[in-house]
């Protein structure tokens, strides 16, 4: 699986934005995690194996600018069949003096069935706003997704809230 070719290229040029703009302060604080899977099960003769790879990024620079970024990849096998599920999500933001933030999101998720001649793609993009302190955080979205293959006739809306304590 290629995630390259998962990105678009608007969500590319939010990121090579941010950096451009972070460019003149200190060392960004990042974080990241990577999990690795696997798993077997036999019932009589029957085998299932799963594997899965999945990694989640941030980084903040001390002017406000940052990004989340979230990749995965699933294969579950069974006689021979395999099921694929890719993803990946890019959320460039800025956070303001006050605690309040503002940003963008793309999301792309491709699930492949063998014997299946296409793949099947939602890609959901949008924006964020939200309000942070030390003890709790709030963010709400809004964004459209499309399908592919299309569903004819179909506006799917993203939309939501977000609160932790």
């Amino acid at each position: 699986m290629n995630f390259n070719t998962a990105l678009s290229g608007s969500a590319t040029a939010l990121v090579l934005l941010a950096t451009a703009a972070s460019a003149q302060t200190t060392m960004p604080e990042w974080g990241a995690t990577v999990t690795l899977g696997y798993g077997s099960v036999k019932i009589e003769d029957e085998k299932i194996d799963s594997r899965t790879v999945d990694f989640a990024g941030t980084v903040a620079f001390d002017n406000g600018f940052g990004a989340d970024l979230d990749l995965s990849y699933n294969r579950l096998s069974y006689e021979g069949e395999d099921i694929n599920l890719s993803y990946v999500a890019i959320a460039p933001h800025y956070t303001f003096a006050g605690g309040f933030t503002g940003g963008l999101y793309y999301e792309r998720g491709k699930l492949g069935i063998s014997g299946l001649s296409d793949d099947l793609e939602l890609s959901s993009y949008g924006v964020t706003a939200g309000y942070a302190t030390a003890m709790w955080s709030a963010e709400a979205y809004y964004g459209t997704s499309d399908t592919d293959p299309s569903l004819s006739g179909v506006d799917i809306k993203d939309y939501g809230v977000m609160f932790a304590a």
